[in-house]
Parts: C-alpha cells; sequence; structure tokens
C-alpha cells in the first residue's frame, strides 16, 4: 500500500520499521517523534530517509492558517526550509522548541509556529491598553515563565504550564498572566458537574502543608498550586482550578 504525500516527490509505502532504523534521525518529519511501528504503522520511503506515522500521514494540515499570535500576516506551512537551513536554527517563536519539520512560519515578521503551538485555541479574548491577551489553556513555559501581575510561576518542577493563561499576541512580547490575576470579574460561586452536592466558593488559598507537588485539581485530577485561588467546597474539601470552575458550570444564583 502506498501515498502521495504533498511533502514528499516520491510515493511513500506502508513499511514495517525493523531495528536498523530506530535512530533519531527516522523520526517522524509531521510530528518529530519516534518510529513506534508497534505502536503505529508507518509510511516512508527508505532511499531518502523519509517517515510519517500514518496518522500523520493522513492529517490534514492547512497550507495558509491565521493564528492570533500573529495577527497581522498569514503563517505558510513549511515542510522544505528544515531541509536547507543547520539543525535548529528555526525556533517556535511560542515554545522555543526547534523547528525541524513541518511547521508555520511568517518570513516578513520571521515568526515560526510549530504544529503543537499553531493548534492552540483561545479560549477568550481581552484587550487592554498595551496588550492583545488571549486565553490559552496549554502553553509551554519556555517563554512565559512568570506572570506579569504577580510575579508567580506559571508551572513548577513541570515544564508545561498546568493552568491557562493570557499570553499577549504581540510578537516578541512576554506579557502573560494568570486567569486569576486578569482585569476580569470571576464569580464568587459556581456548581460544577462534577460536584453537584454543595456550592464551589472562589478561595484565594487552600494548603494542608507539604510540598506542593502533592496537590492536584480534584475536577481535572491535574496538578495545583497551592499558592493560587481554587473553587472550594470546605465541607467536602473539594479544589479546583479556577478554569475548571468556571468551564463547566452553572452559577449560583
Amino acid at each position: 500500500m502506498e501515498i502521495q504525500h504533498f511533502s514528499h516527490e516520491h510515493p511513500l509505502v506502508l513499511i514495517q520499521i525493523d531495528d536498523t532504523l530506530r535512530y533519531p534521525e527516522t523520526e517522524c518529519h509531521v510530528c518529530a517523534q519516534d518510529l513506534v511501528p508497534e505502536a503505529c504503522p508507518v509510511y516512508g520511503c527508505k532511499d531518502c530517509g523519509f517517515y510519517l506515522h500514518k496518522p500523520c500521514a493522513e492529517r490534514q494540515l492547512a497550507p495558509q492558517i491565521d493564528h492570533p499570535l500573529l495577527p497581522p500576516h498569514p503563517l505558510i506551512l513549511n515542510t522544505e526550509l528544515f531541509r536547507i537551513r543547520s539543525y535548529g536554527i528555526y525556533h517556535c517563536s511560542c515554545c522555543q522548541k526547534n523547528c525541524v519539520h513541518f511547521f508555520y512560519h511568517c518570513s516578513e515578521c520571521n515568526y515560526d509556529l510549530d504544529l503543537e503551538c499553531a493548534s492552540l485555541v483561545p479560549t477568550l479574548k481581552l484587550r487592554d491598553p498595551s496588550h492583545l491577551l488571549f486565553l490559552f489553556e496549554k502553553v509551554d513555559i519556555c517563554r512565559y515563565a512568570t506572570c506579569s501581575v504577580c510575579g508567580d510561576d506559571f508551572g513548577g518542577a513541570d515544564s508545561k504550564i498546568n493552568s491557562p493563561i493570557f499570553v499577549c499576541a504581540v510578537p516578541e512580547c512576554v506579557h502573560a498572566l494568570h486567569l486569576h490575576c486578569a482585569p476580569i470579574t470571576l464569580p464568587q460561586t459556581v456548581r460544577h458537574e462534577y460536584h453537584n452536592f454543595h456550592d464551589l466558593v472562589y478561595t484565594k488559598s487552600v494548603t494542608e502543608g507539604g510540598h506542593w507537588d502533592g496537590y492536584y485539581c480534584d475536577a481535572c485530577e491535574e496538578k495545583r498550586n497551592p499558592k493560587f485561588p481554587v473553587y472550594y467546597c470546605k465541607e467536602c474539601n473539594f479544589a479546583c482550578h479556577v478554569f475548571c470552575g468556571i468551564s463547566k458550570v452553572s452559577p449560583v444564583m
């Protein structure tokens, strides 16, 4: 079985990857992840050393996108420049990781987004006098290390920010802030679908002692920082991220 992929001049054949091909250079050219044929079928051109996971080969990638992180210009899908430039010269302008395979590029702004960051979809837009802010649920911590309002870190020991943040869409701007630090009014009381017994009250901090890595959101079961506000039921000891509290709620009247 073979396919003709838009990014490669030769047909790609559905193949079995043996142990002799288990090297970093045989990673998927779309997602840049290692090839694990036991877990996922692989299309490839052995003559060129070009391989794609089957789902990546079948993925519909728009040749051009408009993204809120770069409002002025469209971003063009780039599948060739990694062959021309040396490894690591292109970096994602959002997460700062190397763009070594497919990514979106604006030559006018010298702005790049890898596929993961290009797929980020904001859930809320907020404009203030100096910044155009978008709320993203998952953002890499490399560029946005600390909140511009409170100065606290967004994440902990993990490299990923474990709660949504507002980030500025202006290129090169690193202004970012927690959802609870944004100039918006959050409901003081909510009723969450995962906790229908009692109201959840906006609470500035819920701690029980110990290191913060041991604290989890009772809604999404991801880590939470006990220094940050939560929606909390004291009677049931149910605490959840602010975003989790307002994303699936009916306001208590």
